[in-house]
């Protein structure tokens, strides 16, 4: 059985976000929703490289099928990413 994670290390001004699956990372800014991570799924590569539209990503039976998950194979690529934050925002992390 293999989980998601998305856990972020905050230092200073600057959170470290790092991902393994499709559990993801919002910024809340100024009643402003963003998306701070991507999935690792066969959806999103599909959207990535051109070959379906975010619309058909929606809707696709791909955006459940993760690409990484912990605990299914020896190692994982952890996708990494940082994000500025200031005074007021909130990180939202979320796991299914």
């Amino acid at each position: 059985m293999g989980a998601t994670l998305t856990a972020v290390l905050l230092l200073g001004r600057t959170a470290h976000v790092v991902e393994v699956g499709d559990s993801r990372c919002y910024l809340l800014r100024n009643r402003t929703l963003r998306q701070v991570t991507e999935d690792q799924s066969v959806s999103e590569m599909l959207v990535k490289n051109g070959e379906m539209s975010r619309t058909d990503a929606s809707y696709s039976t791909g955006s459940s099928v993760v690409l990484q998950a912990v605990g299914l194979r020896n190692t994982v690529t952890v996708a990494q990413t940082s994000v500025d934050v200031k005074q007021g925002d909130w990180l939202i992390l979320c796991s299914d």
